[in-house]
């Protein structure tokens, strides 16, 4: 399985966090630092692109999950875009589309929906 990756785009208006690769148990503490950041920095909007995970374990959810309920808590909003049918599958199971709201059909992208 290839490592994660995590970017973050920033504008005046949202933070668009993007990951790709395995979102394994192996990389909390990376994806951690991510979601700690982006809480201390209480942006308006977080869009999550999951369009490049090819894994994602319950530990990376929870993270996840924390990081929209914080932003939700300060009045921020929250999506997760470009999840695969495989990692919207797993999200359902897990039954936090209520916490991670999946915001797009199975396999679009964030910049599928620009014009």
């Amino acid at each position: 399985m290839n490592e994660l990756s995590i970017a973050i785009d920033r504008s005046e208006e949202r933070a668009v966090v993007r990951l790709a690769g395995s979102a394994g148990s192996g990389s909390a503490k990376k994806l951690d630092r991510c979601v700690r950041e982006l809480l201390v920095e209480h942006p308006a909007a977080v869009v999550i692109d999951l369009s490049g995970v090819t894994f994602i374990a319950s530990t990376a959810l929870a993270l996840l999950a924390q990081l929209c309920r914080g932003l939700v808590a300060e009045g921020s909003r929250a999506s997760i875009t470009g999840a695969s049918p495989r990692i919207r599958e797993v999200i359902t199971n897990a039954r936090l589309e209520s916490v991670l709201p999946l915001d797009e059909p199975s396999g679009a992208t964030l910049e599928s929906r620009r014009p």
